[in-house]
């Protein structure tokens, strides 16, 4: 990997290692036990011996699948199946979709968001949650509006999501935040839950600005507390898959907001050598002057702010061995925006590890899957 000097061979290679790493692994297994056992229980563990370790959600996933054990990584490591069971990849519940051509009070009656348009205060401006516990009322209070067909999401930084958002980074820096049963499910079933609505769902193109305003600062909240969370084990690969979506500049809010002029002069100031984004959209390749992706280069520049790739990067040195589903979450993340960070930059900090996850998968054997993570 080291000899590739190409860009986009590069970041292709990177792609391909992070987005299909559990395939690979699969069909390097020469025999057809790993893909088509007929007993489900051996695939189940199959299954929790790759890192997979929530047994009814691996059921969940081979009952969809038909046993089809390739089939069943697929929706496993897909961007729209949850532990919950509220959605999965063929079987989604409904949500408040605006269709038609609709006037603006339309629209605004039938928002799934709500915002307070009277408040312009910056993401920065705002103090952290004091309580020495997780926001457990402000949870299931959420919970209650994102789970259900009509849905809502209020992102304004008082309000439930906010709330919660900080609550669990306070206790991500303190070290502890996977200690409390519900600071734990929101990072890993609700934050991936309401995340994928604010950035994947088709009524994202109808918010007004304020609402995307809005969004955007939760994605700046959700940052923080994502690089807070690296600095300790396990590998948190539910917020990882997250931050893969909120880095994918083809998503809906990132092509909806692709306009956005970058603002992040700040960041350049305090990381100066360790700028990764581009903060000049002259310096793109291949991408129309009036797409900026300003908001996509804000928030990569942000978690790097965050000591994100620091604590990131600190994960591949665990003492214990990562797994299949830890490598993949571990090198997702920058997939899908290499056309916006300085790509040597990118080399310096992850090629080790891309061959590292390489070396990982050429040494799986098929007895591994029967004992223990390659």
């Amino acid at each position: 990997m080291r000899g590739i000097s190409g860009i986009k061979i590069y970041a292709a290679s990177c792609q391909i290692i992070s987005q299909r790493f559990l395939f690979i692994i699969i069909l390097l297994t020469a025999s057809s036990t790993a893909t088509n056992l007929p007993n489900m229980e051996e695939n189940m563990g199959i299954l929790e011996n790759m890192g997979f370790i929530d047994r009814e959600l691996n059921r969940q996933a081979l009952t969809q699948a038909e046993n089809d054990i390739v089939e069943a990584i697929t929706f496993l490591t897909g961007p729209i199946f949850f532990n919950d069971d509220f959605v999965t990849f063929n079987e989604q519940r409904p949500t408040s979709i605006f269709t038609g051509s609709l006037t603006e009070d339309q629209i605004e009656q039938q928002q799934n968001i709500t915002l307070d348009k009277t408040s312009n205060t910056s993401s920065n401006e705002l103090p952290m949650e004091t309580s020495a516990s997780f926001t457990t009322s402000a949870f299931l209070d959420l919970e209650n509006s994102v789970y259900r067909d009509k849905w809502s999401i209020p992102i304004k930084r008082e309000e439930n999501l906010g709330r919660c958002l900080l609550s669990a980074t306070r206790l991500a820096v303190d070290g502890i935040a996977d200690q409390d049963e519900h600071c734990k499910k929101f990072m890993e079933i609700l934050i991936p839950a309401a995340f994928q609505k604010l950035q994947c769902s088709d009524p994202v193109n109808t918010w007004s600005t304020m609402v995307q305003l809005g969004i955007f600062d939760m994605m700046q909240l959700l940052v923080d507390l994502i690089a807070a969370r690296l600095a300790y084990s396990p590998v948190p690969t539910q917020l990882l898959e997250t931050l893969a979506i909120l880095f994918d500049h083809d998503s809906v809010f990132q092509q909806k907001n692709k306009n956005r002029s970058y603002n992040g002069s700040h960041y350049d100031e305090q990381l100066g050598e360790r700028l990764l984004a581009k903060s000049s959209s002259s310096t793109f390749s291949d991408s129309n002057e009036n797409e900026q992706y300003g908001w996509l280069r804000e928030i990569i520049n942000r978690f790097v702010l965050k000591d994100g790739i620091q604590n990131l990067k600190r994960q591949f040195k665990s003492e214990q061995p990562l797994t299949a589903l830890e490598y993949n979450a571990l090198l997702s993340p920058f997939v899908q925006c290499m056309d916006y960070l300085f790509i040597d930059k990118y080399q310096q900090l992850f090629s080790e590890h891309v061959e590292e996850a390489l070396n990982y998968v050429k040494n799986c054997k098929e007895e591994d899957y029967k004992t223990e993570v390659c």
